[in-house]
């Protein structure tokens, strides 16, 4: 009921998180869709995942105050500046943003593994990063938590797993399994 993420003990799952790092209310202008494809082999448990989270920045350089558009910390009106935090039980293996080699920090929370990053999405633009991970789940069945963060704007998510029969937590506008 409090959206805490539950144990990762024996399953797959995941959360993307966004803080604001820009002192102003930017955070309605930001549009997220959420892209998981997930390789489970069940004879050994092992899972290869790959994410990518495109970051949509609708916010306009005019037309709003500047407490809800600009920042205190230099960058252009409109620019969204965000920490940007996934949660998984598996290991990184790698990040990239925009397709350019990027690096991540690496800490733990509740027992989930929290790979974090800051970027700047300019105004009217838009920003993919891509995480991919690897471990194995000891489940004789595939099982993915998923745990969406509360925004104005509403994730878009697209997952796709293939090697299992699929049961998951969480509320996912479209899943695909193979």
């Amino acid at each position: 009921m409090d959206g805490a993420l539950p144990s990762p003990t024996g399953r797959d799952g995941f959360a993307v998180v966004n803080n604001n790092a820009n002192g102003n209310k930017i955070d309605s202008f930001l549009e997220r869709t959420i892209a998981y494809k997930a390789d489970f082999d069940p004879s050994t448990g092992q899972v290869d995942s790959t994410m990518e989270i495109t970051l949509h920045n609708t916010a306009p350089t005019t037309g709003f105050p500047d407490y809800v558009i600009d920042n205190l910390i230099g960058l252009p009106a409109g620019s969204n500046r965000t920490l940007l935090s996934v949660y998984s039980p598996l290991e990184l293996t790698g990040v990239t943003i925009d397709g350019e080699f990027a690096e991540a920090s690496i800490q733990t929370e509740a027992g989930w593994n929290v790979y974090s990053l800051f970027l700047v999405i300019p105004s009217e633009s838009e920003s993919t990063i891509a995480f991919t991970f690897s471990g194995t789940i000891d489940a004789d069945e595939y099982s993915l938590v998923v745990r969406p963060q509360p925004l104005p704007q509403p994730d878009q998510y697209v997952i796709d797993v293939s090697g299992a029969d699929v049961s998951y937590e969480g509320q996912i506008t479209r899943r695909t399994v193979l």
